[in-house]
């Protein structure tokens, strides 16, 4: 860049601006990075900006806090399913800026689009938009799609040899698979994100990876973990993208972990900057999980009518936003809260209400929790639904099959086509028809009623 003559030359100009950043993105230096990119996009004159350029831009801007600003930049597209090749790498940009900034509905109806016409696109942008659908599906709570999507787009990152993605989309799959209680197949995800190199080249790729070892942490109610693997966090305060509300949740998991060990000032230390962040941005998920900690964090210290308010303020804000896990995690830390200064019939509702959702989730170990409350309350929790006996077997009907025929498997149980799996996935049909024969082969089954069988609750299975 400092070299080249810009005038005389422009091209190379651009190809140096460009490349720098994608070097900025990685370090998490976004703010430089979108004025590399607005660099190299003003001096391609010739052929114009690449895909991928104008993604790491409107990136850039998101991961930096500006996320409405590239929203407004990606312009007016038409229905998702519609898009043009060529402005692919915007919807799923705009998508991925959606999801960041709580617009849910609208991430999940640019991203079903990306997917769909990302299969003939470049790698990069195939699993971006994978995983970038995943968590959308995630925070919406459709988990059983969400890891359908997850696991392949691991699966790809790992075949492609994409070590920059690897820790991103093998993290996003421990979570879901975390909050589900399915430990040996999180365990086995967490440990191909944190030893995936791209940990080591860029800063928000190992915020994914802690992250995700954090919440494996916090699901098995280790505080102490926690702390360990979400700590190191602390020293990236410089860093965009790593801090940014929406993008990598891990400052609630750290500030409960410390509340737990009664580090009450350390936990305060690490939830004033999230508190204010998360205002300056309007970001309700994070707003109501910042409150919700709060709320914890002034039961610790026996602040009973600041805790009720920090409580009720992280209703509000779940409300705002269609993500039932956060607000059913609202529901169970406040009724904990009531229970313990002894109103206990108001405790109940609330307790009664994260029940009900984190059973519909299949959140295991979450609805264990809810149970030893209303148990401490006096009222037994009602019988588990088939719905938790089937995410119970999930281990053991995934046993010997790769992430991707897993996802191409489950698909074909519930009835998809060839040609609907290939669209959902971003893969070719040909690639559908290997996995599905190389899961018949595994499991012992010659057709889809075999697949449907298989994958079947428990309780199906025996009666049938």
């Amino acid at each position: 860049w400092n070299q080249c003559d810009h005038e005389s030359d422009p091209s190379l100009a651009a190809r140096a601006a460009e490349q720098l950043s994608y070097a900025a993105v990685m370090r998490g230096r976004s703010a430089d990075a979108a004025q590399w990119a607005e660099r190299a996009q003003r001096l391609s004159t010739l052929q114009g900006p690449s895909r991928m350029l104008r993604f790491n831009h409107l990136l850039a801007l998101g991961l930096s806090g500006f996320a409405k600003k590239g929203i407004e930049l990606a312009g007016d597209l038409p229905d998702p399913l519609l898009v043009p090749p060529a402005n692919i790498d915007l919807l799923l940009a705009r998508g991925q800026l959606r999801l960041w900034s709580d617009d849910l509905p609208g991430a999940r109806a640019d991203l079903l689009g990306a997917v769909a016409n990302c299969r003939r696109g470049t790698v990069p942008l195939r699993l971006l938009s994978a995983s970038a659908l995943a968590q959308t599906l995630h925070r919406l709570g459709d988990w059983d799609e969400a890891l359908i999507h997850a696991e392949a787009s691991a699966s790809i990152a790992d075949d492609t040899e994409q070590s920059w993605l690897k820790p991103v989309t093998h993290a996003i799959a421990s979570w879901i698979l975390s909050a589900r209680g399915s430990w040996d197949r999180a365990s086995a995800h967490l440990r191909l994100a944190l030893d995936a190199p791209g940990c080591d080249e860029s800063a928000l790729a190992y915020a994914y990876a802690a992250s995700a070892h954090g919440a494996f942490a916090e699901a098995r109610a280790e505080p102490e973990r926690v702390v360990e693997a979400l700590r190191p966090l602390l020293g990236f305060a410089t860093h965009d993208g790593v801090n940014e509300p929406g993008v990598v949740s891990w400052r609630e998991l750290l500030v409960d972990a410390l509340i737990q060990l009664g580090e009450l000032d350390e936990a305060e230390a690490v939830l004033v900057p999230y508190e204010e962040r998360a205002s300056e941005r309007g970001q309700h998920a994070a707003l109501s999980a910042a409150a919700r900690v709060r709320g914890n964090l002034h039961a610790a210290r026996r602040e009973t009518d600041r805790a009720q308010a920090a409580f009720l303020r992280a209703h509000d804000q779940a409300a705002q936003i269609p993500s039932p896990f956060g607000r059913a995690r609202v529901d169970l830390d406040h009724g904990a809260f009531l229970r313990r200064i002894g109103r206990r019939s108001v405790a109940v509702t609330q307790l009664q209400a994260a029940y009900t959702t984190m059973s519909e989730l299949g959140a295991a170990p979450y609805l264990a929790r809810c149970e030893r409350e209303l148990d401490a309350c006096g009222r037994a929790a009602p019988a588990r639904p088939a719905h938790d006996t089937a995410a119970a077997d999930s281990d053991t009907a995934a046993e010997g099959l790769t992430p991707q025929e897993l996802a191409v498997a489950r698909l074909a149980s519930q009835g998809f086509t060839n040609r609907q799996i290939a669209t959902a996935l971003a893969l070719s049909v040909k690639t559908i028809e290997y996995h599905l024969g190389h899961t018949y082969t595994k499991l012992g089954i010659t057709s889809r009623m075999g697949l449907v069988h298989h994958f079947a609750p428990r309780d199906r299975r025996a009666s049938s």
